[in-house]
């Protein structure tokens, strides 16, 4: 009983910890990959358009891109913070 408590206090957290980091940092790819990808649908969408349509556009995909951006920027910070503890 003893061997077991030994590897999972010392061995498990040093595996778990850099698979988080690795999570986070994918998960924050994904999203900076959805906001180029979102933004030049924006940019050809907002060339494409007139007048209050262009406008509409332009918003709802800034809204799009903006949010997708947060997430990538929010999990390479997570993913920083956790490879420092």
């Amino acid at each position: 009983m003893g061997m077991i408590s030994e590897f999972q206090r010392h061995i498990v957290p040093a595996v778990i910890k850099p698979l988080r980091v690795v999570w986070n940092q994918s998960i924050a790819f994904l999203f900076l990959s959805l906001t180029v990808i979102g933004a030049f649908m924006v940019y050809r969408e907002f060339h494409r358009r007139e007048d209050l349509d262009a406008a509409l556009a332009l918003l709802l995909g800034g809204l799009f891109v903006g949010m997708m951006a947060f997430y990538a920027v929010t999990s390479l910070l997570k993913a920083r913070r956790i490879s420092r503890l």
